[in-house]
């Protein structure tokens, strides 16, 4: 992507070789010594995406980097399209993706990653899980902050370890967020102004702005442009930077322009890491990314770009020094406790390289037993490990601890007790749940209630289930297959046996909704009985909620003791006998079962016929509307044009005719009530 750079002028012409067109039908698979260090992390958190630029992975509808790429990185298969991610750099994950997914190379954890805005660059922080130490690529793509101190130090110190860094800039006064620092001038702070070492990398970037011709190097044995994505004949800038190599001892150029030479594309090694720098975002660029960006599509055009970009990820990630961290592991409660066994827990940190979990644990911190986790942990995340044990005396205090071992060195968690159960007993507990929409009003709504033994034996004598109604609700019926119940205390009871693990017939509570219940009400049970000793898990809430009336239910309710339509309660029902139907004294605030008159005043004091009328200040739910008309024939035609609204509140509503009376003026006038 080439978001606001300067005009990029024409479009060189694209001769397209037979070569591997794309990166998808290699032979060659790329081998890592360590797969625990091969993901490769994306940073998103220097204005990468400032201004017109969007160089990230994947973002999600806001437009925000994710740091995991989505949908799934393991669904990408050769004929994935790149916007599969949403990003400008989104064919550059793809591509990575599919020869993962294809076994052409190894990427560990959680393969590809983004580094969001606001989170942290360190290297050897074990309290960070994007910690450069968990991954054996970084990729900074423009970016258009500085890096702080603290950054500097982690990214030379990463690289100098055996990590490897991949740095893109671009041409001069490509500043996007505006705060006085263009990528290369980011890039050559790094290099220039830190306390790890000046010039790390032998080489800065030049003050340039252009489009330089390329030439390749032409050598079998350049990494950039030979590797296992293809040999590139091609490579294009659509207006980049160059660079200027110092120390031609580690830095070599693969890509670079002639009178005077400046290099366009480098490669070279410090400490035991290795580095790629490009000198312009347009070959990676795809062409696509958040709305409204200047995209173009540098990545395709020409083809040797792409390979390039690639053959350069790949030769960083068969670098084979990474440094191995050792695990982080912390003890975790122990679940499952029984009278003669537990289940040991840990969370576990692999730090990237495969890793093993064991459990010692007896009557002392001497442990003097071990249970082993099955199988290995791999990647750079916390992950939850356990061991479940058994052959322990009831009721006893037992010490344990977790250990984790990877190549770096074996990692003791804290010492941690449980205590075994004193026997085998029954436990009862109980669950609450409502069915349908509970509404104000409405009937026959239902209460669950499941009586559950999660003991480890069966319960002995009666067991006991009380529910307690919140206010607005009342009980209308209570049934359980089993149970004696009585529904004046809303209580069941039964004394069969309950195995363990198991739960008896459900009990069934029938309530009603008063008009007037609270929006949210909360039912409470409990159970006791059966034997159990523990009682701390015997009661069960149900939050409801509950639907307020619309105001046309209320005053069906208030006046006829139901919110359903029935005939008295249909809106065209005239109950009283005196021409109004419900939905007009609905709408005047009138009592349906008394006959009345309607209330509407008309006069022609302003010279027009006017209409005025007081109206139910509850009734939201209806439209009121004044219409006229100069004839009572079959085909008068009522409308509101014309019309005036001299007065509308809730309660009152007075609307004038716009045509003046006069000799042989005929005007008429209605009120139309509507409801939805």
């Amino acid at each position: 992507m080439i978001a606001s750079r300067l005009p990029k002028g024409a479009i060189y012409q694209i001769i397209v070789f037979p070569v591997l067109r794309l990166l998808f039908l290699f032979l060659l698979t790329v081998g890592l010594a360590r797969p625990g260090f091969a993901q490769i992390l994306f940073d998103a958190t220097k204005a990468e995406t400032a201004g017109n630029a969007d160089w990230v992975i994947d973002a999600d509808s806001a437009g925000n980097p994710q740091r995991i790429p989505t949908p799934t990185i393991s669904a990408i298969n050769a004929s994935t399209a790149e916007s599969y991610w949403k990003g400008g750099i989104s064919s550059w994950g793809v591509a990575l993706a599919k020869l993962r997914n294809a076994g052409q190379i190894t990427l560990g954890g959680n393969g590809i990653e983004t580094l969001s805005a606001g989170a942290s660059i360190t290297y050897g922080n074990a309290s960070n899980a994007q910690d450069l130490s968990h991954y054996q690529a970084y990729v900074v793509c423009e970016p258009n902050t500085l890096f702080t101190a603290a950054e500097k130090t982690a990214i030379l110190n990463y690289v100098k370890n055996g990590g490897c860094l991949f740095m893109i800039a671009d041409h001069s006064s490509s500043d996007r967020n505006n705060d006085g620092y263009d990528s290369l001038q980011v890039w050559n702070d790094l290099m220039t102004n830190n306390s790890v070492q000046t010039n790390p990398f032998g080489f800065s970037f030049n003050s340039y702005s252009g489009s330089p011709t390329a030439v390749l190097n032409s050598a079998a044995s350049d990494p950039l442009t030979h590797g296992a994505a293809g040999t590139a004949t091609q490579f294009v800038f659509n207006v980049g930077t160059t660079m200027t190599i110092t120390n031609t001892s580690t830095t070599h150029a693969s890509v670079w322009q002639t009178s005077p030479t400046k290099v366009m594309a480098l490669y070279g090694t410090y400490g035991s890491g290795r580095f790629v720098a490009i000198g312009d975002s347009s070959p990676v660029d795809d062409g696509t990314g958040a709305s409204g960006d200047t995209l173009y599509d540098g990545w395709n055009s020409p083809a040797g770009n792409a390979i390039v970009a690639l053959n350069g990820t790949l030769w960083l990630l068969a670098n084979s020094t990474a440094t191995v961290i050792a695990p982080t592991v912390t003890t975790d409660a122990a679940t499952s406790l029984l009278s003669n066994g537990a289940a040991l827990n840990a969370t576990v940190n692999p730090n990237g390289a495969a890793t093993t979990v064991t459990f010692s644990y007896g009557l002392t911190t001497a442990y003097g037993t071990t249970a082993s986790v099955a199988g290995s942990l791999a990647g750079a995340s916390a992950q939850a490990a356990s061991a479940t044990i058994t052959g322990l005396s009831a009721g006893t205090v037992y010490h344990y601890r977790a250990s984790a071992v990877n190549s770096a060195g074996t990692v003791n968690g804290a010492d941690r007790t449980f205590t075994t159960a004193a026997a085998a007993l029954p436990d009862l507990t109980l669950a609450k749940t409502h069915t349908s929409l509970f509404r104000q009003g409405l009937t026959g709504l239902t209460y669950t209630l499941t009586a559950t033994n999660s003991g480890a034996a069966a319960t002995a004598g009666p067991v006991t289930v009380v529910d307690t109604l919140p206010v607005g609700l009342t009980a209308t019926a209570l049934t359980g297959t089993g149970w004696t119940v009585n529904l004046g205390t809303l209580t069941a009871t039964r004394s069969d046996a309950l195995a363990a693990a198991s739960s008896y017939p459900p009990v069934t509570v029938t309530v009603k909704v008063a008009v007037n219940a609270a929006a949210s009400v909360t039912n409470t049970a409990t159970v006791s009985g059966g034997g159990e000793a523990n009682t701390a898990d015997n009661l069960a809430s149900d939050p409801t909620p509950i639907t307020a009336l619309a105001p046309i239910e209320a005053w069906r309710f208030a006046n006829f003791g139901t919110i359903a339509l029935t005939p008295d309660t249909a809106d065209t029902a005239i109950v009283a006998g005196d021409g109004l139907p419900n939905l007009l004294k609905y709408a005047l605030g009138l009592d349906p079962h008394i006959p009345a008159v309607t209330g509407i005043i008309t006069d022609t004091t302003t010279g027009c016929l006017r209409l005025s009328v007081s109206l139910n200040p509850n009734a939201s739910d209806i439209t009121c509307q004044v219409e006229v008309t100069s004839t009572l024939e079959d085909n008068a035609s009522w409308t509101t044009d014309g019309t005036s609204i001299d007065l509308s509140t809730p309660s009152f509503l007075q609307v004038s005719d716009g045509i003046s009376l006069g000799d042989g003026v005929r005007r008429f006038m209605r009120l139309r009530v509507t409801r939805p």
